[in-house]
């Protein structure tokens, strides 16, 4: 990967709200990168230049992936399908058809992505397509059963099961499809299609790991102005996750039309618990156990949510739409976890592009939540900031457990210099190695193997001469380091198999500065003095020519250095 094909914009995030308790703890710090960008007529990232994509949802899985539709491709008029993530990613499919329209894809964590396809040329295109990542290829799954006419959110799950409604010339079904088996299986119709059905209409559903569907529905029996809100089994039983009318409650009134579940079988949705719009608010519920989040009137840092499906993960976080409080209100991306509300990014925002720096003129399309807490979300930038639109995830950053530089002290081995990743940066004390003795290696370790694009010294004065990767340890070899400065090493794009960031480690370089305090004097000279002997955990220090020993020569090496300090 290149570097220039990489770009994050870093932030720290506002903290909107009391901390709460939960399974990933907010605020969360995110550095939003670019996935891919398109302006009809003009530039693009990651698709052919000309390429546009309008009012779209981006769906995000677990390796921080994303497939996002494309409406138009190149100077073309036909549809296409991106997949990418970390920064890169292409077009994966082109319909080659302009009469052709997608709806919005949905990604799994095998990275297999569902999508519909209709108003072809040849009717018999139309249907339920899949995309396979390990495969490359693009194919229709199914245009069944019989009689169908379109289709309603296919989400596929990680057993590679699509669910989803199902529209027949008359009634809409919940229905899920085996494309190993091509089996249906029916979970609810409509009283359309099947008299003994208590449902007159049913809205979009979402879909799980479980093969469970939940979805809102009118009842036969009530007034449209009533709504339940199920999770269907396969076996066409279900469970009553909320219920309400739009007038009269009592517990939920006016239910928005998108859901989403999570894998826990959670529904997370937007409701009223009130009479009026400021009791406006997200709930989460399994029908056993309900979470109100705040209303938009409670001071909780949002004064609005957007019409958009509430995103939860299996972590208990929900992402969000709505307006910021500010006196103009933005209209923003949000994480929540029932008690704390996190803004992440909005309109007036500005972000990093592949173009320079461009302002969120209004967002684009829903958002989504993986497990690790990344979110996506769309924008389109302001006419004044060149226009066009993009997708972002905001990554969690990837937070090394600890930063060393270390040397090999002859005989008795390496030892390392701690370098914190915040505060005073760690002082290397030490002779470089190497003919003209300016030569380091730092070493980075992660909670687990991570995986980077490339390394660059991005302040002071030193070179990155080669990288390695060893089990957990990032291992980067610096030449050409010169004395008395503090430089910043990058690792970009470091991807822990969920979460993408560039991770930056500070070092500071004083030879004879034994003690690290910043500058060399006497009593980095006494210190010196003090340690001779073999070099230990405790005084490797003071021999700062790395051999093994602290003896006359380190002493003479600190004396010679004296008066020198860090800037």
């Amino acid at each position: 990967m290149k570097l220039a094909a990489v770009f994050f914009h870093t932030f720290t995030a506002t903290l909107l709200g009391a901390l709460a308790a939960s399974a990933q703890t907010l605020p969360l710090n995110y550095q939003i990168q670019l996935q891919v960008r398109a302006a009809g007529g003009g530039s693009a990232f990651n698709l052919p230049n000309g390429s546009t994509f309008n009012s779209v949802s981006a769906s995000l899985n677990n390796s921080g992936n994303i497939a996002v539709r494309v409406n138009t491709v190149g100077a073309t008029v036909s549809p296409g399908l991106f997949f990418g993530g970390r920064g890169t990613g292409s077009l994966v499919h082109n319909a080659n058809d302009s009469a052709a329209l997608f709806g919005d894809a949905f990604i799994n964590n095998n990275n297999q992505v569902t999508f519909t396809r209709f108003s072809s040329t040849n009717a018999a295109d139309d249907g339920v397509w899949l995309y396979n990542n390990a495969t490359g290829t693009t194919a229709r799954a199914t245009n069944g059963p019989l009689g169908a006419t379109s289709y309603t959110n296919p989400q596929i799950n990680d057993l590679g099961i699509i669910g989803m409604r199902v529209r027949f010339n008359t009634p809409q079904a919940l229905m899920s499809y085996n494309p190993t088996t091509n089996a249906f299986t029916n979970y609810a119709t409509e009283t359309s299609g099947d008299p003994n059905s208590p449902y007159s209409f049913i809205f979009a559903p979402a879909f799980n790991n479980n093969n469970r569907i939940a979805a809102q529905v009118n009842l036969t029996a009530q007034a449209t102005t009533f709504k339940e809100l199920r999770v269907w089994n396969p076996n066409g039983s279900s469970t009553l996750i909320a219920s309400g009318d739009s007038s009269t409650g009592p517990m939920f009134y006016s239910f928005d039309n998108s859901i989403s579940m999570n894998n826990n079988d959670q529904v997370a949705f937007t409701t009223r618990t009130g009479t009026t719009t400021s009791t406006r608010r997200i709930v989460v519920s399994n029908g056993t156990m309900t979470t109100l989040f705040p209303t938009v009137s409670a001071g909780a840092g949002f004064t609005s949510i957007d019409s958009f499906a509430p995103v939860m993960n299996d972590n208990g976080l929900v992402a969000f739409r709505g307006n910021d409080n500010q006196a103009t209100p933005r209209d923003s991306v949000f994480v929540s976890d029932g008690t704390t509300v996190q803004r992440i990014a909005g309109v007036a925002d500005v972000l990093m592009t592949d173009i320079g720096p461009r302002e969120v003129g209004s967002l684009m399309g829903g958002v989504d939540i993986n497990n690790s807490g990344a979110v996506s979300f769309g924008v389109q930038f302001s006419s004044g900031s060149g226009g066009g639109n993009a997708v972002f995830v905001a990554y969690v950053r990837v937070v090394p457990i600890g930063a060393v530089s270390r040397k090999t002290h002859g005989a008795e081995g390496s030892f390392g210099i701690p370098l914190p990743l915040t505060g005073t940066p760690g002082v290397e004390c030490r002779q470089g190695t190497g003919a003209t003795f300016d030569s380091h290696q730092v070493v980075v370790t992660f909670a687990a193997p991570v995986t980077f694009s490339s390394a660059m010294v991005t302040s002071g004065s030193g070179t990155v001469e080669s990288t390695a990767i060893d089990g957990n340890n990032v291992i980067v070899n610096l030449t050409n380091v010169a004395n008395a400065q503090t430089l910043a090493v990058t690792l970009f794009n470091v991807y822990d198999g969920a979460n993408a960031s560039d991770v930056v480690i500070p070092m500071s370089v004083l030879l004879g500065d034994v003690n690290g305090n910043g500058g060399v004097t006497a009593t980095d000279i006494s210190q010196t003095k003090a340690q001779a002997g073999t070099a230990t955990l405790t005084t490797f220090r003071s021999d700062v020519v790395a051999n093994g020993t602290v003896n006359a020569t380190d002493i003479s090496v600190v004396k010679a250095r004296a008066g020198t300090a860090l800037p």
